[in-house]
C-alpha cells in the first residue's frame, strides 16, 4: 500500500507540474492518451536511487525506458481499474493526501536524521557491515535438487505412508527420478520439469528440506522420505557450486542505504514523538467506546 501511496503522490507531482509549466517537464513517452514527463522521471528515479547511483543506472541499457514502462504501466492499470469501476474517488483523495503527508514526514526525518548523523563516516560504517557479512557468509554455496512431494495436507496418517511406500517401491524398480516424479509428485510443476527446483540458496526453501539438500554431497544420490511443512519429499542431490561474494564497491551503496534507512528507523520515534505529546490529553478523552460502535456500523455498509 505504502508504494502504492508514493506512485500516486509521483502522479500528483507530475500533474502539478503540468499545470505549472514548470521547466524540465516535456512529454517524453505518450500511448493510448497516458503521458509520461520528463519530471515523472525525475521524481520516479530520485526515489529509487541514491545520487551517486544515477551515471550508472541510467547509463544501462534499457534501464531508462523500464523506468517510462514501469510509470506507464501503473497508470494504464489505473485507468482501467477506474473504467471498471474498482477505484472509488473518495479513497483514491484519502490515499492521496496520505501519500503527500507521509512524503513530507519522511522529508523531515530524513533531514533530522542528517542532521543527528552529520558527523557519521557512512563508507566506513558499509565497510564493517561488508567485511561482517564477508566472514559470516563467505562465498555463497547453492545446490541443485530436485524432488518429489508427497503433500500431507488433509490426509492421515496411513494414507501418506502408502503413498511414500509406493513412491519407495517405483524407485527401488529402477524407474528415472523424473518419471516418477511426473507421475507422483504433488508439486504442480513436476510434470513439466520432472521434479527439478534447480539451484537453491540457503534461508529459500522449508528449514527442514533445506538441512537434508545442503548435507548431500553425492550426486544422483536421493534422500530417505524428508518431513517438512509441505509433506514428505524424496530429494536428490544433482549437484553445486560457489557464488564468489561481490566486491565491496558493488554492495557499498545498497550497504549506505540500507544503513541510513536502519539509523533513520531507530531515530523516527524521538522525532515524531514531540508532534502526538500536546494531543494526548485530547486522545485520552475521546469515547472510544462510541467511536468504535459508529466505526463498525459504517464499516459496515460499506
Amino acid at each position: 500500500m505504502y508504494i502504492f501511496q508514493r506512485v500516486v503522490f509521483a502522479v500528483l507531482l507530475s500533474l502539478s507540474a503540468a499545470v505549472t509549466g514548470r521547466a524540465g517537464d516535456s512529454v517524453v513517452f505518450a500511448f493510448d492518451d497516458i503521458e509520461v514527463t520528463e519530471q515523472d522521471l525525475i521524481e520516479y528515479l530520485s526515489e529509487r536511487l541514491l545520487p551517486e547511483a544515477y551515471e550508472s543506472a541510467l547509463t544501462r541499457p534499457g534501464a531508462v525506458s523500464q523506468a517510462v514502462g514501469n510509470i506507464f504501466i501503473v497508470r494504464r492499470a489505473a485507468t482501467a481499474a477506474r473504467e471498471m469501476g474498482l477505484a472509488q474517488s473518495s479513497s483514491e483523495a484519502w490515499e492521496a493526501q496520505n501519500a503527500i503527508d507521509r512524503y513530507a514526514v519522511e522529508q523531515l526525518v530524513t533531514r533530522e536524521t542528517d542532521l543527528k548523523m552529520s558527523s557519521t563516516d557512512w563508507d566506513a560504517l558499509a565497510k564493517e557491515k561488508y567485511i561482517a557479512t564477508l566472514e559470516r557468509q563467505g562465498a555463497a554455496r547453492t545446490v541443485a535438487v530436485s524432488h518429489i512431494l508427497i503433500r500431507s495436507a488433509e490426509r492421515d496418517f496411513n494414507e501418506i505412508a502408502l503413498r511414500v511406500a509406493e513412491v519407495e517401491s517405483m524407485l527401488a524398480e529402477g524407474n528415472a527420478f523424473e518419471d516418477v516424479a511426473r507421475e507422483m509428485s504433488e508439486d504442480p510443476s513436476a510434470g513439466v520439469n520432472g521434479g527439478s527446483l534447480g539451484y537453491i540458496a540457503r534461508g529459500q526453501t522449508d528449514p527442514r528440506f533445506e538441512t537434508i539438500a545442503f548435507a548431500m554431497t553425492e550426486i544422483g544420490a536421493v534422500s530417505a522420505p524428508t518431513l517438512s511443512s509441505f509433506g514428505v519429499h524424496f530429494i536428490r542431490f544433482d549437484g553445486e557450486r560457489q557464488t564468489e561474494a561481490p566486491e565491496f564497491e558493488e554492495r557499498r551503496l545498497f550497504l549506505i542505504k540500507a544503513l541510513k534507512k536502519q539509523a533513520s528507523a531507530a531515530i523516527r520515534p524521538s522525532l515524531l514523538e514531540p508532534f502526538r505529546e500536546p494531543a494526548m490529553p485530547a486522545l485520552r478523552a475521546l469515547d472510544e467506546e462510541k467511536l468504535a460502535t459508529r466505526l463498525l456500523q459504517l464499516l459496515s455498509d460499506t
